[in-house]
């Protein structure tokens, strides 16, 4: 990965910071904690170069005001880097794993999220007890029971490390041995403590670039890089016992297989997938619910279609919505920002059916027990007004991306944009891009 200096690319986004609002970026962090969406690290493009985002800086998105703030950070600032695995507990989001200018890390680190004095601190936590995962990235975490439990991931191992052939999966061999994994680690950060709990049952192969989610005692993995395959293959730990289970589909249509893509736990039984790169290595851009009761799985036709996204994130709000923020598409990361509402609630009628509100129409199928309500609040940011003859940019039933300022006017802090009946026509062109950039982004990155 070629890297610009420090003070090259602070030049290059002082424009960017003009406009507040989050630099495009994969391969980043991203958690949501009360009212409010946090981005942290990634990479960016630029001049036909990939390049770290600044560590020691923090993005802010009030769900509430629609307002992207960056605030400095200070402490044990750790490098900048890509694929690190975050989790957001107790409000202090902690980072572990990724990948920086020295290759793969085990370093954990933390910032407490709500200091009273709007300070933003790193800690690098080095006096733990126990052994901590080997260097790796791409991995995914669950919470729960305060404790933050990882699985999985790409990285490399010594000689003496590599304890059983079941649980990694040799990639390359040099003076370190490199490929997947699909160990189960759990960090106690009362205690600062490393466990690595026996677990048993059906275990998942080992893997990297999966999705995890946790929901109620269970933690759930979709999908993943798998040697040279991607799985759509559905996993869940019991959380209480260490048992593993492989899940069954019962749907006849199911999504395929991929990597790079998020799971996200929308209500007590339901998980919302988004994006990815198939096992043909093509952008993804279809959603999904699944049931974990029923095993089934539902596609959401309403979505917009050609606009892949992956190595994205994808974060629960306050208000049952979820925050998709960067990610790649169509081998340039992306520079949209999009937020959509996903809501789950029980459903009163007693035919147990639920309905899929799309652009225009209800629709009904059956063998759910949750009302799924689409709605669209365009992220509200600053800048300059580009359009003249705008309305309200509240409205129910449709999908808005914003390319960041420039498709709307702004009145005050509140974005305005014409107003759209059809989700289809809801979605900006895009600007040129250069499809040589990441030319290897998909085979150098996607373990």
């Amino acid at each position: 990965m070629a890297v610009y200096t420090v003070v090259a690319l602070r030049c290059f986004l002082m424009a960017e910071s003009q406009r507040m609002v989050a630099e495009e970026r994969s391969g980043h962090c991203a958690v949501v904690d009360g009212n409010c969406l946090y981005v942290w690290g990634g990479y960016m493009s630029i001049a036909e170069n990939e390049v770290y985002l600044p560590s020691d800086e923090i993005w802010t998105y009030d769900t509430d005001m629609g307002i992207w703030e960056t605030h400095s950070m200070e402490g044990d600032i750790p490098p900048p880097m890509s694929g690190s695995c975050e989790a957001c507990l107790n409000g202090v989001m902690y980072i572990f794993g990724g990948y920086d200018d020295n290759g793969y890390t085990n370093q954990l680190y933390c910032v407490n999220l709500k200091d009273n004095n709007g300070k933003f601190t790193w800690k690098k936590i080095t006096n733990f007890k126990g052994c901590p995962p080997t260097p790796r990235d791409k991995l995914s975490c669950w919470v729960y029971d305060n404790r933050i439990i990882y699985f999985g991931g790409y990285g490399c191992k010594k000689l003496n490390e590599l304890s059983d052939s079941m649980s990694f999966c040799t990639d390359e061999v040099g003076e370190m041995f490199w490929g997947w994994n699909n160990e189960v680690h759990v960090l106690d950060p009362a205690t600062e403590t490393w466990t690595q709990p026996v677990t048993q049952g059906t275990h998942p192969a080992p893997r990297a670039a999966h999705a995890g989610t946790t929901l109620g005692i269970k933690g759930y993995v979709f999908g993943g890089r798998v040697l040279g395959t991607r799985t759509n293959d559905i996993h869940c730990l019991d959380l209480g016992t260490w048992t593993w289970s492989n899940i069954i589909h019962s749907s006849v249509r199911r999504p395929v297989g991929r990597s790079w893509h998020t799971v996200t736990t929308v209500s007590d039984c339901m998980m919302f997938l988004f994006g990815g790169l198939s096992a043909n290595s093509e952008p993804l851009d279809d959603g999904w619910l699944f049931n974990v009761q029923t095993k089934n799985w539902t596609q959401l036709q309403h979505l917009p279609k050609n606009k892949p996204r992956l190595w994205h994130t994808a974060c629960l709000g306050p208000e049952s919505e979820v925050f998709v923020f960067g990610g790649s598409q169509d081998d340039i990361l992306s520079v949209d920002r999009v937020v959509f509402r996903l809501h789950g609630k029980k459903c009163q009628a007693s035919s147990g059916t639920a309905v899929l509100v799309t652009a225009e129409t209800f629709s009904q199928s059956s063998g759910q027990d949750f009302i799924l309500d689409w709605s669209w609040d365009t992220p509200r940011v600053t800048g300059n007004c580009r359009e003249q003859n705008c309305e309200t940019s509240r409205w129910c039933c449709c999908i808005y991306i914003t390319k960041g300022h420039t498709e709307g006017c702004l009145e005050g802090n509140i974005l305005r944009t014409p107003k759209i009946r059809h989700a289809e026509t809801a979605w900006p062109v895009q600007t040129p891009w250069n499809k040589n950039q990441h030319e290897n982004v998909y085979t150098t990155r996607d373990y």
